[in-house]
């Protein structure tokens, strides 16, 4: 299967433009393409990061899933892995961090300041 068949019919050119420039469905609709271009991306980057993490680990690191840096939707899509320990004292501490992010944007015909804001609305209720 091909990466544009997993986007579907969604997203096509006539989708957008029956939608129409400027529009807030339009703005929504390109939000949605840039969550479903950035998992699809994000898969690959995954896979790729936990290869690395693997041949760092057996170099003597011990690099594990930073597992905060998952779940927050506020933050970039991404992975970040850490080699935690303790100092001396037993306080915690990072001796190696290793971060993949990823960025995908996406927009139809939105060039306002008014639209780029009606966007980012709709993006906070979403994360609500």
């Amino acid at each position: 299967m091909s990466n544009d068949s997993r986007l579907g019919e969604r997203f096509a050119a006539r989708e957008f433009a029956r939608l129409g420039p400027d529009s807030e469905d339009a703005a929504i609709l390109a939000l949605d393409l840039e969550q479903a271009v950035g998992q699809q991306i994000f898969d690959a980057l995954k896979a790729a990061a936990e290869a690395i993490v693997r041949e760092l680990n057996a170099k003597g690191h011990a690099l594990r899933l930073d597992e905060q840096q998952t779940d927050d939707p506020l933050l970039p899509i991404g992975i970040s892995f850490r080699d935690q320990s303790t100092d001396a004292n037993g306080a915690p501490r990072c001796k190696l961090r290793l971060a993949f992010d990823l960025t995908v944007s996406a927009g139809y015909a939105h060039l306002s300041d008014e639209l780029e804001e009606a966007r980012e609305l709709t993006l906070l209720r979403r994360l609500q």
